[in-house]
């Protein structure tokens, strides 16, 4: 939105707001990033969990309401958030899994917990190598190597 992007947060939420009226999920996110631009935190916190109230399975306002904690220095309240996220399990994708890993890992090692972050960095990349691998041990490289050469490990890259 160009009003946010140049600054104008007055503008920003007033269009955030109009936008509400016709379809308050879409808007609601983008709101709450006009409230932490106005160093308006609590008002933005407030904001994503009303609307986690009256939709408590909302992936996108809980991993919202995680991240607004975790910038906040809030970090337990972040990670729950993301934990209450991944205990749903519903229709994650392994990638939506993965950055919710992520997201703990970092909120641990922002914290000050090393030990912890490194478990959670450690799943990530667990849960990335098992994308990466096929049933039959070949591994996908999606970066390069198309051409079908051998890895180092001796395994074909496809």
């Amino acid at each position: 939105m160009a009003a946010f992007d140049q600054g104008r947060y007055q503008e920003a939420e007033d269009l955030f707001w109009q936008l509400y009226q016709l379809e308050p999920g879409g808007a609601v996110l983008g709101l709450s990033e006009v409230y932490m631009a106005e160093k308006r935190q609590d008002e933005a916190i407030r904001l994503l969990a009303a609307e986690l109230e009256k939709d408590p399975r909302s992936t996108e306002l809980r991993m919202g309401l995680g991240n607004l904690f975790v910038r906040t220095e809030q970090y337990d309240k972040g990670i729950a958030e993301f934990q209450r996220v991944l205990d749903t399990r519903g229709n994650l994708t392994t990638e939506t899994i993965a950055n919710l890993y992520f997201r703990i890992a970092e909120a641990f090692r922002r914290k000050g917990d090393p030990n912890a972050a490194i478990r959670m960095f450690q799943r990530v990349s667990a849960i990335c190598r098992s994308e990466s691998q096929r049933p039959d041990g070949t591994v996908v490289d999606r970066n390069h190597n198309a051409g079908h050469e051998p890895s180092r490990s001796g395994r074909t890259l496809l």
